[in-house]
């Protein structure tokens, strides 16, 4: 199992995991039960500023990072002040090959 820490605003994490993954039914996308038709799951996950994220699966299971970045796209996620003044058009468009790159 690989750890990773993000230090940012907001990190998005969509990963398509080909198996089982734990709580299913808290995921919301693409499928409302976090699940497709052909058993895959899907996990979308957030983590903010100093949070870490461990990503891990089963012996016989693997991990498909769909997307991915590094910055944020929304004032609702890891906005504990309510501020108005953040860019919500903050990115880094290499975040999702990074993290393919390692798995």
């Amino acid at each position: 199992m690989k750890k990773w820490n993000f230090f940012s605003w907001f990190l998005y994490l969509l990963l398509l995991i080909d198996g089982v993954f734990s709580d299913p039914d808290s995921v919301s996308v693409p499928f409302p039960d976090g699940k497709a038709p052909d058993g895959t799951r899907y996990k979308k996950d957030y983590r903010c500023e100093s949070e870490q994220i461990t990503i891990g699966c089963k012996v016989h299971e693997r991990i498909r990072v769909i997307r991915a970045n590094y910055g944020r796209f929304s004032l609702a996620v890891c906005n504990k002040h309510g501020s108005t003044e953040l860019s919500v058009n903050c990115m880094s468009p290499q975040t999702t090959g990074i993290l393919q790159s390692k798995y």
